[in-house]
């Protein structure tokens, strides 16, 4: 058998060793991008969580909390986490766990004040239609009308960062559907609905209170 060449040796040692490194590379790649789809998944598991009701507002709400601090946790790893094979990815990925964790934040906050605002709205209303002779009617009108107005701004401010919130993730998303399969993110239209189902809510909380407002509080 003919032996071959040193150089010939060397070459195929040196081809052997590029194939070997580009297999390594592409499987290394493969593992970092797998390590993304996987908090990505997460992060969706978590967002449809948040859109789902529950059976009461405290229960939901805790649910929502607890939610947004798995993604934070999610977020965390990821900027951790070796991704310089698959960077785009990885940016586009981290940005998507952000507004997904913003979004569950905003919409545990809506749930917990959008049955204060509305209890408290029904016991502004009931005490400014009893008799006004009691000694400190005009104080504790005073007390729910504040409590209530404070509530009530703080409910509009949530409403309208949710509304921005949901706009940025259709384009968080836009940035992600050409290179992440459909199962992995929550398509934006179903945000969308939430989104205005939620900013409809705040409208008619809004009405309410404008109708409460003709009874003419006392101011502080």
């Amino acid at each position: 058998m003919k032996k071959l060449a040193p150089a010939a040796v060397l070459t195929l040692v040196f081809a052997a060793g590029i194939l070997g490194y580009l297999h390594w590379d592409r499987e290394q790649a493969r593992l970092q991008q797998d390590a993304v789809l996987r908090l990505l998944t997460g992060a969706t598991r978590a967002l449809r969580e948040g859109m789902t009701p529950g059976r009461d507002a405290a229960t939901q709400s805790r649910a929502l909390h607890a939610a947004a601090e798995r993604v934070d946790q999610d977020l965390a790893m990821l900027r951790e986490a070796s991704t310089e094979r698959v960077q785009a990815l990885a940016t586009d990925a981290a940005d998507y766990l952000v507004t997904v964790r913003e979004l569950l934040k905003r919409r545990t906050v809506i749930v917990t004040l959008d049955g204060r605002v509305r209890d408290g709205m029904a016991a502004f209303r009931r005490h400014m239609l009893t008799r006004r002779e009691a000694p400190d009617w005009t104080h504790h009108a005073v007390r729910l009308n504040n409590q209530l107005e404070e509530d009530f701004r703080e409910y509009q401010r949530t409403v309208a960062s949710h509304t921005r919130l949901s706009d940025d993730y259709a384009q968080t998303h836009a940035r992600l559907e050409p290179v992440v399969p459909a199962q992995y993110l929550v398509p934006p239209e179903e945000v969308s609905v939430l989104r205005d189902r939620t900013a409809a809510r705040g409208e008619v909380a809004s009405t309410e209170m404008q109708s409460l407002r003709q009874l003419k509080a006392p101011a502080s």
